[in-house]
């Protein structure tokens, strides 16, 4: 008798336990489902939801254009409970990469907080230092597009395509667009050259890159000025300075105007250079 007690006692306390067990878990999924509730509901709240987009340092690309790249991001939900636009769980990184991708002209980006309702983007674009033309027609406006301090064809030239940036041709091949031009240490070397050339009265206007590194600078009085990319052009510049000061150097009109179809100073050595 005593067995069958505790035995039968044994049977309710395991009973109550797993009555008490269900009883606990019942409470937890409801607190759980509670708590998710509630915070899905806090994030649709319209008071901590990016109503506004601040765009900061662009000059190439509009407000509006900046706003609706944004806008694009922060549409939907995320696992079909979370509004993406929510100020703490927006895409930050998601729209960061996606304006570098999208736009060439844009060199770094930073989202970042302002309030509980907007956003900043800061964009740092990239400098214009040339163009780029598909021709040199004097005719007519060719197409021509915009250069960084790099070397790197970054958008169409639209307005700037009447400015007075150098204008390179050749090299590329197709689309221009995010095409790195040449390596970017010769580019600024050439940039370097034609400003000490411009400094000695010699403006260049316009560069065309031939094969082998060769370039044949445009000079504004008329005429060529020819360099090699794998020279060293502070010997060549000092040479040339020495020839046009040289009284017996004809390429020179009455005025003291260069006057010559080109001045080759690929040859360390020797100035070749042919007068009108």
């Amino acid at each position: 008798m005593f067995s069958r007690g505790r035995s039968l006692q044994s049977v309710r306390a395991q009973r109550r336990r797993r009555r008490n067990f269900k009883i606990k878990l019942a409470a937890a999924i409801l607190l759980i489902i509670l708590f998710f509730g509630g915070l899905v509901f806090l994030l649709h709240l319209k008071n901590i939801r990016i109503q506004k987009v601040y765009p900061e340092g662009n000059k190439f690309l509009s407000d509006e254009e900046v706003r609706a790249s944004v806008r694009d991001h922060l549409s939907g939900s995320a696992f079909l409970l979370f509004p993406k636009d929510n100020i703490f769980f927006y895409p930050r990184s998601a729209i960061e990469k996606a304006f570098l991708s999208k736009y060439p002209e844009i060199k770094t980006i930073n989202v970042s907080f302002r309030d509980f309702e907007s956003i900043t983007v800061k964009l740092v674009e990239r400098q214009q230092k040339a163009l780029w033309c598909q021709t040199l027609s004097q005719s007519e406006l060719p197409p021509c597009y915009l250069i960084d301090e790099n070397g790197l064809i970054f958008r169409p030239a639209g307005e700037y395509s009447l400015s007075t940036f150098i204008r390179f041709t050749g090299g590329v091949s197709g689309d221009p667009i995010n095409v790195q031009m040449m390596p970017s240490d010769e580019f600024q070397t050439d940039l370097l050259f034609t400003d000490a050339l411009r400094k000695e009265n010699l403006s260049i206007i316009s560069v065309s890159l031939k094969e082998g590194g060769v370039r044949e600078g445009e000079l504004s009085v008329g005429g060529k000025i020819i360099w090699n990319a794998d020279q060293d052009l502070s010997v060549a510049l000092e040479n040339l300075k020495t020839l046009l000061s040289n009284p017996s150097f004809k390429g020179k009109d009455k005025n003291g105007t260069v006057a010559v179809q080109y001045i080759d100073i690929q040859n360390s050595n020797k100035i070749f250079y042919k007068v009108k």
